[in-house]
């Protein structure tokens, strides 16, 4: 864990914005004003990725939302059914598991917008630290627990700044990918995610959530 990390851990306090009933209905108010244009794009995605592999359209997985409290994410799959080998928890670029359309979904992050059904449970927030795997995450670490202060989020700071965290993966061996991401992304990751816990207003989150759009607008995808 990067020093600076630690020292932010002993120092934390959360903003009062991170788990107040105002950002519970900032994200029901963004998530009415996004449904008209997202739900028919969502059901043209989910053809997509019916029509294009067998399987079903929707990835289920687990992740550590608010306190550590487990609960099931939604994507869209996108990757090959009935895999033989699992491989790593993590996904490289031009991860041969991919679907060619899977690829094309997660080029684009339109994998995430089944999300929509978890903010509107309360399970995650549109901004906040992006939900973490159980496997990769050290339960009894006092960092990762403030980390988990907050509701996950469907992008944040550090999901922006590492939007292309695939590619970082990349040269490396399916046996280390999970090792390398623990010591050296992971603690930046984590740095970034208390950064914006601490000061978190819905100024902030307007702010991630335009810079998010611009990001996946602004050019295509290498």
């Amino acid at each position: 864990m990067h020093d600076s990390a630690v020292s932010s851990a002993c120092t934390f306090t959360s903003s009062l914005w991170v788990r107040s009933f105002g950002k519970r209905i900032f994200d029901l108010v963004i998530t009415l004003l996004v449904l008209p244009v997202a739900l028919p794009l969502m059901t043209l995605l989910a053809l997509l990725v019916k029509v294009t592999s067998n399987g079903p359209v929707f990835h289920i997985q687990e992740r550590l939302g608010i306190d550590g409290k487990p609960f099931f994410i939604f994507k869209f799959r996108t990757m090959k059914h009935g895999r033989l080998e699992p491989g790593p928890a993590l996904t490289q670029l031009n991860d041969p598991r991919l679907t060619r359309a899977g690829a094309w979904l997660r080029q684009w992050k339109l994998d995430e917008l089944p999300q929509i059904w978890n903010v509107l449970c309360g399970e995650m927030s549109w901004v906040g630290p992006r939900p973490h795997l159980p496997q990769l995450m050290r339960l009894h670490d006092e960092v990762t627990m403030q980390v988990l202060s907050g509701r996950p989020g469907v992008t944040g700071p550090s999901a922006i700044a590492f939007r292309h965290e695939e590619e970082l993966l990349e040269p490396l061996a399916s046996d280390d990918i999970e090792v390398f991401y623990m010591s050296e992304i992971q603690p930046s990751k984590f740095e970034m995610d208390l950064a914006y816990l601490r000061n978190a207003t819905i100024a902030t989150d307007i702010d991630v959530m335009v810079k998010t759009a611009f990001k996946i607008f602004s050019k295509p995808p290498e």
